[in-house]
C-alpha cells in the first residue's frame, strides 16, 4: 500500500475513509494527522519566539490563611501576542495548541 501522503510504501498502514474517499497513511504521517504540525492556520508561536520579556513569572495567590507561590504564563505577553491568535480559545482563555484540542484545524493538504 503506498501512503496518501507522502507516497512511500506503508507497511504497517492506516486506512481511513473521510467523506466517502479512502485514504492510505504510513505510521508516520498518521501520527502527524490533527496536530498543529499539520494545520493550516498554525504559523510560528509568536509568544515563545520572543525573547524580550520572559514566557512565564512567578505569580503569589493567596488560599484560606496560606500564601502560594506558582509560575504562570506571562499575562502581559499573552494580551499582546495570543489573544490575536487562531489558536487562542477566546471563552475558555487558553492556547489549544498546548492541550492539542483545537476547534478551528484545517488540514494542509
Amino acid at each position: 500500500m503506498i501512503c496518501s501522503k507522502c507516497g512511500r510504501v506503508a507497511a504497517g498502514y492506516i486506512i481511513e475513509v473521510r467523506n466517502g474517499q479512502s485514504f492510505i497513511w504510513c505510521q508516520q504521517c498518521y501520527s502527524f494527522l490533527n496536530t498543529c504540525n499539520a494545520c493550516k492556520k498554525a504559523q510560528r508561536c509568536s509568544f515563545s519566539e520572543d525573547k524580550n520579556s520572559p514566557d512565564y513569572v512567578m505569580r503569589q495567590f493567596q488560599q484560606g490563611p496560606q500564601f502560594i507561590q506558582m509560575q504562570v504564563k506571562n499575562p502581559d505577553k499573552e494580551d499582546i501576542y495570543c489573544t490575536k491568535c487562531e489558536c487562542w480559545n477566546k471563552e475558555e482563555k487558553y492556547c489549544m495548541r498546548e492541550w492539542g484540542l483545537c476547534l478551528n484545524y484545517e488540514e494542509v493538504k
